[in-house]
């Protein structure tokens, strides 16, 4: 009875090497890790052999960049949670997460270091990704599985950095629950919503910002909503002019951050007192 945990503690020096194990485990319903490894380890949990009473699993502490912690073959969809500076993935056998709408709940508590220093999540197989920034700062990273996820919330009372990844398929970002204010970058999909939260947010399309362009099925626009705070868009623009009409659905941003590319002339941005 009652919620029951098991600990497992990683330690030693290693580049590339891999430490393992493999627990037996019946009614158990977190399975955490302390990784004290340094180098670049891989510490893997083979997580086969755990029933479904399996409700979480993660680090409680992890002192070196690039050392991952990895659960394989877990059975059920848990919540994961992270700390320190290192990485986590979760693979899941291919029967739980078999359906289009399977989510799951990250929460984090001081990962990455730095904006330059992130450490990475990654996860198959989730369509929801529901991530719970706590107790200190966190710049996070979504590795390539991760960052399939099509919807991702943001939630908590301490700042995010999120990076979606190189090849993000998210279409929603909703941190309308998050108050400390959240900073995510790499949104690349088409017709993507943002939504921020109380804090001062800010949201960086790099190049893919989508105007109001095309019919029909062709036709992409993307979404913000600030929020409250003060929030900022960030875009990298090419040649060319950029309207009014392109932020048509850009609402409660305070501040438009604006980088050119290439050389010669820049992109012309006009905008009237209803822009934004």
């Amino acid at each position: 009875a009652g919620t029951d945990t098991f600990n497992i503690t990683m330690s030693g020096v290693g580049t590339g090497a891999s430490l393992s194990a493999s627990p037996t485990l019946t009614g158990v319903e977190r399975v955490l890790v302390s990784n004290a490894v340094s180098g670049t380890a891989t510490g893997t949990i083979d997580m086969s052999l755990t029933d479904s009473a399996l409700t979480t699993i993660g680090t409680t502490a992890s002192s070196t960049a690039g050392v991952v912690t990895a659960f394989t073959n877990v059975n059920n969809i848990v919540a994961a949670q992270m700390k320190g500076a290192g990485n986590l993935t979760a693979t899941y056998v291919a029967g739980a997460v078999s359906g289009t709408g399977d989510a799951m709940s990250l929460t984090v508590n001081g990962v990455g270091t730095s904006a330059a220093g992130t450490s990475t999540f990654d996860v198959t197989g989730i369509e929801t990704l529901n991530i719970t920034s706590s107790t200190n700062a966190n710049y996070l990273t979504l590795g390539t599985g991760a960052n399939d996820a099509t919807t991702v919330t943001v939630a908590g009372d301490k700042a995010l950095t999120l990076a979606l990844g190189t090849s993000a398929s998210t279409t929603t970002v909703n941190a309308s629950a998050n108050t400390a204010g959240v900073t995510v970058s790499g949104i690349a999909a088409a017709n993507v919503t943002v939504t921020g939260g109380s804090g001062n947010d800010s949201f960086d399309f790099g190049t893919s910002f989508d105007a109001t362009t095309g019919t029909g099925a062709t036709q992409t626009t993307d979404v913000v909503a600030g929020g409250a705070g003060t929030d900022t868009l960030k875009l990298t623009l090419g040649t060319g002019t950029t309207a009014d009409a392109v932020f048509g659905n850009v609402t409660s941003v305070e501040t438009l951050n604006l980088t050119g590319t290439g050389t010669g002339t820049g992109a012309t941005v006009t905008l009237d007192a209803k822009a934004m």
